[in-house]
């Protein structure tokens, strides 16, 4: 869900990321394939036994390595009762209930789960009604793709939709790996307005290990010189998801199925239980109503993100500045829920009073709205449900054909280059490059940076 999803998005001087394709890959065996190392949506994985509990991929696995088998569907149980019903009154974050999950999805599944009574309900996994879309390698999350602007590592604070969310970077200095579930009804259909639910998990490369970030890198790459989706491609898949699927950081949910509003939330894992967490880089709705007093306040917040350029950090006179990769929101800011008004896929952050169209775009861009609807120009998914005999379907902005796209900026209708997929793909051809030029790490610093926009 939360971003700069990646990057703000680069101006037509990039060709060097294009021409990649005509060129040896990047540690001399084959070209990056984006479909088998980066966003993994063919119907052979996702449909495969390893999808299917208890197989590795699936829902049920995922939750019991995650939570531990003794709790896990106690825990899962829970979890949706309280999304479904709403936080009690003691609770840190109050929320309000999400009706129609009962109906919709819990209900049928107790139901396959010939459960008639009201009794305490521990869900049969094999029956979860959650079917894999996608896996996502986002190692462009990593430590060595931040800005080079100094930045707490404490305190950094990302984004929402696909980019990472706040806190340290301690287990995922090596970016983050996603799976990406559809909830779905009885006969495996999406549901209607579709709901998605993210498993985020974290890649490690503790500094103590200097290889690491490459060991995660050529791994990924390695998927990519297998001639087709077959068994020997998923077993070597299942080796790499297997490193770090015992790490879950945090659950996130794009809700169109059990409400009247698409709304965006969070959940982490806390003392053995999945609980609602603030979405780091969403301010709260009445921060989106643009002239009103907090957006004004917002707004003034914003405009003074602009950090000086890294050659000019130590001289106090630099007057140019650039866009920060990310805007470390205070937590009095933050919301609990993003709500999408009238289900507009236009909604968008726009500040009162905002003269810097980029700083606008880079702001709204890591808001859970302005990632899946106006700033993106996406209908709500970048990885949306569809039934199990098609393949997961991508909004243009994480296109995987090569193409460059120019959506328009939703505040003053000016088109910008998009080209998110390809950006991913050139950070982890640096990370395999052994000895990458200057000229290419100024690149990234200034990609990461938001120099292009």
């Amino acid at each position: 869900m939360k971003s700069l999803p990646l990057l703000l998005l680069l101006s037509a001087s990039l060709p060097s990321i294009f021409e990649a394709k005509e060129k040896p890959g990047p540690s001399g065996d084959h070209e990056i394939v984006i479909e088998k190392e980066l966003l993994i949506t063919a119907l052979e994985v996702v449909n495969g036994p390893e999808a299917t509990y208890p197989g590795p991929w699936s829902f049920g696995h995922l939750m019991d390595e995650a939570l531990g088998e003794k709790i896990s569907r106690k825990t899962v149980a829970t979890w949706l009762d309280s999304w479904a019903k709403g936080s009690p009154e003691n609770a840190t974050f109050r929320l309000p209930p999400r009706e129609a999950l009962e109906e919709r999805l819990i209900a049928p599944w107790r139901q396959r789960d010939q459960l008639v009574d009201c009794g305490d309900w521990l869900p049969d996994f094999a029956h979860a009604p959650f079917r894999l879309l996608a896996i996502v390698n986002r190692m462009d999350l990593g430590e060595h793709a931040l800005p080079t602007t100094p930045v707490p590592t404490s305190t950094f604070n990302d984004s929402s939709g696909y980019g990472p969310a706040a806190g340290n970077l301690v287990g995922r200095e090596a970016g983050e790996a996603r799976f990406v579930f559809a909830a779905v009804d009885l006969s495996g259909q999406p549901l209607p307005g579709g709901t998605t639910i993210i498993l985020e998990y974290g890649l490690d490369a503790p500094t103590s290990s200097p290889g690491k970030l490459a060991d995660w890198a050529k791994s990924w790459h390695a998927l990519g010189a297998q001639p087709a989706f077959d068994d020997t491609y998923r077993a070597k898949l299942v080796e790499v998801t297997r490193r770090f699927t015992k790490q879950l950081l945090r659950i996130r949910v794009n809700d169109g199925a059990f409400g009247d509003v698409r709304e965006f939330r969070e959940f982490h894992l806390q003392d053995g239980k999945l609980v609602p967490a603030q979405l780091p880089g969403t301010p709260n709705d009445s921060y989106f109503v643009k002239g009103s007093a907090d957006n004004r306040s917002l707004t003034e917040w914003v405009a003074k993100q602009r950090v000086p350029r890294e050659s000019e950090i130590d001289n106090p006179r630099a007057a140019k500045t650039e866009i920060p990769a990310s805007f470390p929101l205070p937590a009095s800011f933050q919301a609990t829920i993003a709500r999408v008004p009238d289900n507009d896929a236009s909604f968008h952050w726009d500040g009162w009073g905002m003269r810097d169209e980029g700083l606008r775009r880079a702001f709204s861009m890591q808001t859970c709205c302005g990632c899946h609807c106006g700033d993106t120009s996406t209908a709500f998914f970048h990885i949306a449900p569809t039934p199990a005999e098609t393949e997961a379907t991508l909004s243009k902005f994480m296109r995987t054909d090569g193409s460059r796209w120019r959506p328009k900026d939703p505040s003053n209708g000016r088109g910008f280059l998009s080209s998110e997929m390809e950006d991913r793909k050139m950070l982890l051809e640096r990370v395999l490059k052994p000895n990458p030029t200057n000229r290419e790490l100024n690149r990234i610093r200034e990609v990461r940076n938001g120099r292009f926009h």
